[in-house]
């Protein structure tokens, strides 16, 4: 093998890339299986649990939290086919002959030596569900959708109107 040749001539520049967002981090949309949902009968060490609640479902840990994330701004969305909503949020769904007022939340939850997290539940407020439709057919069919903005940005994005979906992701250029 011979020496190394001359360095040839420079390339030509680039063309300018789309201005990125590194302080804003989005799961996009995920669909939670069957299997992740859980009946939750009683709090826990992770409350789960809100007044009123006549039963819920929820996931112990879906979306990982890094560092101090949870400072900053966490929005929830949910896509149930009728929209894009911010958590919380209620909404009348009747299924399997069954009517029911369903509230959507995020419960944040941790262990000190391990790591934070985002927790969906999905709670009955009133009215009745069927346990085999809600779990097999209905929360399955939801997606969900975190966008978490790191604390030392919050201030550049106050003026965004985070319970309008499409306008927080025009303004943080979220990919759909």
């Amino acid at each position: 093998m011979g020496p190394e040749g001359p360095a040839g001539q420079k390339g030509d520049k680039g063309d300018k890339g789309d201005d990125g967002n590194a302080n804003v981090r989005s799961t996009g949309w995920v669909t939670i299986t069957a299997d992740k949902w859980r009946s939750i009968s009683s709090s826990g060490s992770t409350d789960l649990t809100a007044p009123g609640d006549l039963a819920r479902f929820a996931v112990g840990s879906w979306a990982p939290l890094n560092g101090n994330e949870s400072e900053g701004g966490v929005f929830v969305y949910v896509e149930d086919g009728r929209g894009s909503r911010l958590c919380p949020f209620q909404r009348t769904v009747t299924g399997a002959g069954k009517t029911g007022v369903l509230e959507f939340r995020v419960v944040y939850s941790s262990n000190q030596d391990f790591a934070q997290w985002l927790s969906p539940v999905v709670a009955l407020k009133s009215g009745e569900w069927d346990n085999n439709y809600i779990t097999n057919n209905y929360l399955p069919s939801l997606k969900w959708k975190a966008v978490i903005i790191a604390p030392q940005a919050m201030a550049s994005v106050n003026h965004i109107n985070f319970i309008n979906y499409k306008q927080a992701q025009k303004a943080l250029q979220l990919p759909d």
